[in-house]
């Protein structure tokens, strides 16, 4: 890990497992997250390059392949639609509506494969997307602190990180380089999604995301992370 990667976090003297990021965007956003996450991507945001969509953190334990990241959006027509639709109906479905529409579209192969960033960046797809809503723990939900909302929503995607071919009867299967199917990954996201600027219509996107089969392990820091989320 470099000097730089431990600077960018503040450390509790307590016995606390999690710290405060406290990188180049710190003055913009806070979260905490577990202490052995290292960091990968760590930019500011500088109001001239509010007009840029941009990941300005990426965060994480990459040996087990969990990651949060925090991206700068720039809402368009629709994202601004379905804002307006949310903070009027206080509902936080038209939000993961929105915010899931192209990965559902390319499991359903409406739209072409190369959807999925951050840490599958290369060629990938979405073979299966599942928006996942449990009212008993509240997966989708409107939050507010500090007088701005916050929206959080869950999905679960199946990703075939080469080919996806269909066989038949609606079936796909994931091709690899040398014509062989290969095995897909599930994983598991949790999002937060902040109200767009009214000036700007800048926005931030946080999204963590770990293999379906880890979820267990990892739901907690996900949750920490976004319970502490926040514009500052």
């Amino acid at each position: 890990m470099s000097s730089n990667s431990l600077l960018a976090f503040a450390f509790d003297d307590d016995d606390s497992e999690y710290k405060l990021f406290t990188g180049k965007a710190s003055n913009v956003f806070q979260f905490e997250v577990p202490k052995d996450w290292v960091i990968a991507i760590d930019r500011p945001v500088e109001e001239k390059q509010k007009k840029k969509a941009e990941t300005k953190v990426v965060v994480g334990q990459f040996k087990t392949v969990d990651t949060l990241s925090v991206r700068l959006e720039i809402a368009d027509e629709s994202v601004r639609k379905a804002f307006a639709l949310a903070e009027d109906k206080k509902d936080a479905k038209y939000i993961e509506q929105e915010f899931t529409k192209e990965e559902r579209e390319a499991a359903a192969g409406k739209i072409a494969q190369d959807v999925i960033v951050g840490v599958e960046n290369n060629r990938s797809g979405v073979m299966k997307f599942v928006n996942v809503g449990d009212e008993n723990e509240n997966t989708t939900k409107r939050i507010e602190r500090d007088g701005k909302a916050y929206y959080v929503f869950q999905s679960i995607s199946e990703v075939c990180r080469a080919e996806i071919t269909e066989i038949g009867g609606g079936k796909k299967i994931c091709i690899g380089p040398r014509g062989d199917e290969i095995d897909t990954i599930e994983r598991r996201a949790m999002t937060v999604v902040t109200v767009p600027d009214a000036n700007d219509g800048s926005y931030f996107v946080l999204k963590m995301s770990a293999k379906v089969d880890r979820w267990e392990e990892t739901k907690e820091k996900f949750e920490r992370a976004a319970e502490t989320f926040r514009m500052l």
